[in-house]
């Protein structure tokens, strides 16, 4: 079985639901879809691939790809909105990822949304998600209206993740905690989304939010955004060095431990040699096959893990690694 363990769908259902309003989001029918704009004046053409799911399966079969674990991201970043409109927002993306999970039950894996701004928001909606809609994991944005994901007041969510023994996929928002007015596309969807995935990571770490949920597993995208590059230094910074009277984080394990036995990382990252240093700083067994479908094609994507991969990591890679937790269809 060959899972796509990152690739997105946008309801139309919800993006109908929208059409015309004044306040942000909303969306305009055009030519190709979907003129969407997002609650932070981000704006996005969605052609067809984003929203109808005939064309995602289409290309699964072209690929060889049995199952896609989904997330409906983009529209998904409901932390700036009002917190009730939040709470629909997500409502309603959840019912959609269940009902698209219902109706392929051997090809869809549907991750829910949570208004995060909100604990006792986020909870209900995520035990509405996962008990009565049987969603079998969450995606979680890289940071909530600007604030980091991992805070006091974010770890009773976290706490019922775990009790609920689902995973977390993490994702970057659609804009960064980094964005500056005026900064070009290639800093903030190149460098900027990887930081704040990375920082995220970093934020569950060292707040001890990992070491409150000893069962919480979290996949992070992009081959583990900039960490597998900097852990050691991140780990060396930890330390107590004789020069300094700061002390480091009291958390259960080093940074290099939680990525080997908390997370997962999956294989969106075309430069050449992040495969491998992936692969040393997660271990093999947590790599996961990814393609980002449809805002990366797949065929490249599968054809960088060949490239950087011998034949037995990539028969872990597309065969065997699973995230903790999450619920494959049985079908496939």
């Amino acid at each position: 079985m060959v899972v796509d363990y990152q690739t997105h769908w946008y309801p139309s259902a919800y993006l109908d639901s929208i059409v015309g309003r004044s306040a942000y989001p909303h969306t305009e029918i055009v030519e190709s879809g979907y003129l969407y704009e997002g609650a932070n004046g981000d704006h996005r053409v969605l052609d067809r691939r984003f929203f109808d799911l005939e064309p995602q399966l289409a290309d699964m079969d072209e690929h060889g790809i049995d199952v896609m674990v989904c997330s409906p991201n983009l529209v998904g970043e409901v932390t700036m909105l009002p917190l009730e409109e939040a709470r629909e927002t997500a409502q309603l993306l959840n019912e959609e990822m269940a009902r698209a999970q219902r109706e392929l039950p051997g090809r869809f894996v549907g991750l829910a949304m949570l208004p995060m701004q909100d604990a006792g928001a986020a909870i209900e909606t995520l035990d509405d998600a996962v008990l009565r809609l049987g969603l079998s994991g969450v995606c979680i944005l890289s940071h909530i209206a600007g604030r980091p994901i991992a805070a006091p007041e974010t770890l009773p969510i976290y706490r019922r993740i775990a009790e609920l023994g689902v995973p977390v996929f993490l994702h970057p928002a659609n804009r960064s905690s980094l964005f500056h007015d005026g900064e070009v596309r290639p800093i903030e969807n190149g460098l900027n989304w990887v930081v704040d995935t990375s920082r995220a990571a970093l934020s569950l770490m060292l707040t001890g939010t990992l070491d409150a949920c000893p069962g919480l597993a979290v996949v992070h995208p992009h081959t583990g955004g900039v960490l597998p590059y900097v852990i050691s230094r991140i780990a060396a910074t930890a330390r107590p060095t004789g020069t300094t009277v700061e002390q480091p984080p009291a958390t259960e394990r080093s940074p290099e431990q939680y990525l080997r036995e908390r997370f997962y990382a999956d294989t969106v990252n075309p430069t050449a040699g992040a495969l491998a240093l992936a692969i040393s700083a997660y271990g093999l067994e947590r790599i996961l096959l990814a393609t980002d479908y449809p805002w990366q094609p797949r065929g490249p994507r599968l054809a960088d893990v060949h490239a950087n991969a011998d034949e037995a990591q990539v028969q872990a890679i597309f065969h065997e690694n699973v995230p903790a937790g999450l619920r494959l269809p049985a079908v496939a």
